[in-house]
């Protein structure tokens, strides 16, 4: 039969056991190396004056020119056009709205065939650069970059209306 010891309290917190001296572990060795030396401090300095730096050159960053003016300008300027994304529309389904307005406010209104109107459709959907448009989204096209690509899209070559055209069928 085996028997164990008694234990003198419910928890065992009488048991003998090893006995730990309390001293700085990792955590207060930094510390008092953190707060006796010289080094830290320019240390510091350095730190902050990368994180001013950093700060500075996100302040002053701005979007890179292109040959093309910006498709999502103000959608509150005179000389653009502004579509909302309504359910399941995406960049090219405005782009499309934004062909058929500016055609129908021309005068007379112009009238642009399939591939016409497929290459514009596709020239200015790229020029906004196909982003993911959500419910409610907004994107405005600048009159003059909608002008400029129907203008394209008006004078294609009969090679390259061949070309379009068999995205048609």
């Amino acid at each position: 039969m085996t028997s164990q010891f008694p234990l003198l309290n419910g928890g065992g917190l009488q048991l003998p056991g090893p006995m730990f001296r309390p001293r700085p572990g990792w955590g207060g060795r930094l510390r008092g190396w953190l707060s006796g030396n010289v080094y830290v401090v320019v240390f510091r300095l350095l730190l902050l004056a990368a994180a001013a730096l950093v700060v500075a050159s996100l302040v002053g960053r701005h979007e890179p020119e292109t040959a093309f003016p910006s498709p999502t300008a103000s959608p509150f300027a005179y000389d653009t056009y502004y579509q909302v994304a309504l359910a399941g529309e995406g960049m090219t389904h405005l782009a499309a709205k934004t062909v058929d307005d500016y055609s129908h406010d021309q005068i007379p209104p112009l009238t642009l065939d399939a591939v016409q109107h497929l290459f514009a459709v596709d020239a200015l959907a790229r020029l906004a650069g196909w982003k993911r448009m959500e419910l409610g989204d907004g994107v405005s096209f600048r009159t003059a970059v909608v002008a400029d690509v129907v203008a394209t899209a008006q004078s294609l070559t009969p090679a390259q209306r061949t070309a379009w055209s068999r995205l048609l069928q």
